[in-house]
């Protein structure tokens, strides 16, 4: 841990500018929170590079929290159960799809009916000293996959993390109101746990004491810091690699080529077909009959005309002054024909 006075007395920087400068640098280089470890079936508590093992094969605590959903690591080399303080290569929530650095066999079973992968779900603790005193510190604990849904012991009331939940919910227990212990499942052969409620000695669940303890473990679970450290940090795989933890600028969009719009051809109108004219029906000229022929009826009518007298007017017609000299003309005219 720094020690701001003694920097501040002997390079005489001043003290409110040093407190400035406080968030700025972790104490210690590496994860800056404590972490519940299972390897070599002892509890560890670890942070950095500093580990302290806890004596003791039933650990109590108060569960201040957990993740709303399992989450996946994948390491590219040969996976084991007790791997730690080694970088993954990929970390997804599980219900989200695995990043495209994890090959497809690592996401099935092999023959021994083992994944490629781990699935834990992410819970924070506060644990009890040796002298059964409380400290609110709080502690991620990456339960694993036989410690999440593994078989329960009902007899010991050893349970599955997963059964354990389901045994506060049906009581109308949050986990963060009673002490839960944590026992090594001694028949596993990698490093699991399992779950109990600590009771008292009629049987009940011991709930923390009301004179102020479980209202400072409220306010220590809905805190920030207890929600910041149930959020995993995802790991894709396409993180830098280099030792000095620079992020790779991000490549320069390409630029997109500009599409030419299409033009489309214009139609030219098809020209229409004129109407042809329809030929008009000449009117039938009805043959006339021959001149003569005319002349020679006109003539023959108007000379029985003249020879037909009507009776009792005799030759009234030849005598009548009133015939028209025309008509003399023509009948004159007729007969020289």
């Amino acid at each position: 841990m720094y020690d701001l006075v003694a920097i501040a007395n002997q390079y005489s920087v001043p003290a409110e500018l040093l407190e400035n400068l406080k968030g700025n640098f972790s104490d210690s280089f590496g994860e800056s929170f404590l972490r519940l470890s299972l390897k070599g079936f002892q509890f560890t508590v670890k942070s950095g590079g500093s580990a302290d093992v806890i004596n003791t094969q039933a650990l109590n605590c108060v569960i201040l929290g957990e993740g709303s959903d399992d989450h996946c690591t994948y390491y590219a080399g040969s996976y084991s159960p007790e791997v730690e303080d080694v970088k993954p290569t990929a970390v997804w929530y599980r219900s989200q799809p695995a990043p495209i650095v994890v090959p497809p066999v690592a996401l099935e079973k092999d023959k021994n009916g083992r994944l490629g992968y781990s699935i834990k779900r992410r819970v924070v603790l506060a644990i009890f000293d040796e002298k059964g005193n409380l400290n609110l510190t709080p502690i991620v604990f990456d339960v694993g996959a036989m410690s999440l849904y593994d078989k329960d012991y009902a007899n010991s009331g050893m349970l599955s993390y997963s059964s354990y939940r389901r045994w506060c919910a049906k009581r109308n227990l949050l986990p963060c109101m009673i002490v839960t212990q944590i026992l090594f499942d001694r028949s596993s052969s990698v490093p699991s746990v399992r779950f109990k409620p600590v009771c008292n000695q009629d049987g009940t669940p011991r709930i923390l004491p009301q004179n102020g303890l479980l209202q400072e473990v409220f306010k220590v679970a809905s805190s920030d810091e207890v929600k910041g450290l149930l959020k995993v940090n995802i790991i894709d795989g396409t993180e830098t690699n280099d030792a000095d933890g620079m992020a790779q600028p991000q490549p320069q969009p390409q630029p997109q080529p500009q599409v030419q719009p299409q033009v489309q051809p214009q139609v030219q109108p098809q020209p229409q077909p004129q109407p042809q004219p329809q030929p008009q029906p000449q009117p039938q000229v009805q043959p006339q009959a021959p001149i003569v022929d005319n002349v020679q009826t006109v003539l023959s009518d108007a000379e029985d005309l003249l020879n037909d007298p009507v009776p009792g007017r005799v030759n009234e017609t030849v005598a009548s002054p009133d015939m028209s000299s025309e008509l003399m003309d023509l009948l004159a005219k007729a007969k020289s024909k």
